[in-house]
C-alpha cells in the first residue's frame, strides 16, 4: 500500500465507524505512516512511546497506549 490508499483506508474506516475515531487515533496513524516512510517502509519499526507522544502532542501514557492498542484493533 501506498500513502494514499493508506490515508483513504483510514477515512474510509472512520467515515464507517462514526464516534469510534478520535483525533488522536488520526495524529497516531499518520505519524507511524509517515515514520514508516521515513524509514523506507521497513517490515517492523521501533515506536518509542515517549517521542511519539511528544510528536503527536499527547502527554498521557494511558491515552497513547489506548489510541494505539485500538488502531492495532481496528486493523488500520
Amino acid at each position: 500500500m501506498n500513502g494514499y490508499e493508506l490515508s483513504k483506508a483510514f477515512y474510509n474506516f472512520s467515515a464507517n465507524n462514526i464516534g469510534t475515531i478520535k483525533p488522536i487515533h488520526g495524529m497516531l496513524y499518520f505519524y507511524i505512516i509517515d515514520l514508516n516512510n521515513r524509514l523506507d517502509w521497513v517490515e517492523r519499526i521501533s515506536l518509542p512511546s515517549y517521542h511519539t507522544m511528544s510528536i503527536i502532542g499527547v502527554s498521557s501514557y494511558k491515552t497513547y497506549k489506548n489510541a494505539l492498542e485500538d488502531l492495532v484493533e481496528f486493523k488500520l
